[in-house]
C-alpha cells in the first residue's frame, strides 16, 4: 500500500494527478491511497483536491471527486 499526500497546483493536478497515481500503482503492483490538499492558500496559490484509491492494475476503485474552481 502506497500512501500519497499531495498539494498540486490546479493546472498540474488537473493534467497529471490521476495519471501519475495510476502509474505508481501499476509499476509497484500495489494499492495506492492518495489524498490531495485543496483550496485557495493566498492570492497566487490554489491547490487541486482529489482523493483516489487505485488498485494494482491501475483501476480507480474510489474517487472522492475533485474541486475545480
Amino acid at each position: 500500500l502506497l500512501l500519497v499526500p499531495s498539494a498540486f497546483t490546479v493546472p498540474t493536478g488537473r493534467a497529471h494527478w490521476e495519471t501519475l497515481l495510476r502509474a505508481r500503482a501499476i509499476e509497484n503492483q500495489c494499492y495506492v491511497l492518495a489524498a490531495a490538499q485543496v483550496g485557495q492558500h493566498n492570492e497566487k496559490r490554489q491547490s487541486w483536491g482529489q482523493a483516489l484509491i487505485i488498485d494494482p492494475w491501475g483501476r480507480v476503485i474510489a474517487d472522492a471527486g475533485s474541486v475545480d474552481t
